[in-house]
């Protein structure tokens, strides 16, 4: 999964940013399969690319075709990925359940133009159960 963005460098978190996080299980990431101890901080590097990614879904993908050739799209593919809110995660017709997650404070992200956002630190707080 990748992240398009048009920030050139990520904004480090003022204050705990709360979103939801798509998983396939409760714990478990739904793209590497990884599987999280809630209330543990994980800490990963986050690398943009300027080609070679790809969008995240739908709905990115039709912002990124909207924006003009002249802007300089970065892809952000290490990282810990999500929806910034329920509404932004059904957008998707995505079924999987959701955990509250925090990027803390000091962390490193970028946000797309959609409602996504991929930051280097995340702490899995508990399950979101979706209408």
């Amino acid at each position: 999964m990748c992240t398009l963005t048009l920030w050139k460098r990520p904004k480090r978190a003022k204050h705990d940013i709360v979103y939801g996080r798509i998983s396939g299980d409760v714990f478990v990431s739904g793209i590497k399969k990884f599987e999280y101890d809630m209330g543990k901080i994980y800490k990963t590097r986050m690398r943009a690319v300027a080609r070679g990614g790809c969008p995240a879904d739908s709905v990115d993908s039709t912002w990124f075709n909207h924006l003009s050739s002249e802007n300089v799209i970065r892809f952000i593919g290490p990282g810990f990925h999500a929806c910034l809110t329920v509404p932004r995660a059904q957008k998707n017709s995505i079924d999987h359940g959701m955990v509250l997650c925090t990027v803390p404070a000091g962390s490193l992200y970028y946000e797309d133009g959609t409602g996504l956002i991929v930051a280097n630190k995340i702490v899995v707080d508990r399950k979101i159960d979706l209408p």
